[in-house]
């Protein structure tokens, strides 16, 4: 039926705009703070800290635990530097 296509194909694309808005959120963070420890503004301790004020004062953020926010970091530092062709 039409109107199911409609919807399933609606519902498809707005899970695709959701990930690729947290891929784009999770390298933002990632690339934030890896600068902020890279030109040693921050310490180590700063992320467990970030994490923990997160946690605390916006209790409804969930996924920036400190090991998530390391994951963020490595997910940037392991891209930053790569050139992604497109396929065509």
């Amino acid at each position: 039926m039409q109107i199911v296509e409609m919807i399933q194909t609606s519902r498809s694309n707005a899970i695709r705009a959701v990930n690729a808005e947290l891929v784009n959120l999770y390298w933002n963070v990632g690339a934030y703070v890896s600068h902020k420890l890279k030109q040693s503004e921050w310490g180590d301790k700063t992320v467990s800290e970030l994490a923990k004020f997160i946690k605390e004062t916006y209790p409804d953020i969930k996924g920036f635990e400190r090991r998530n926010i390391y994951r963020m970091i490595q997910f940037y530092d392991s891209y930053a530097l790569e050139e992604f062709v497109s396929p065509t």
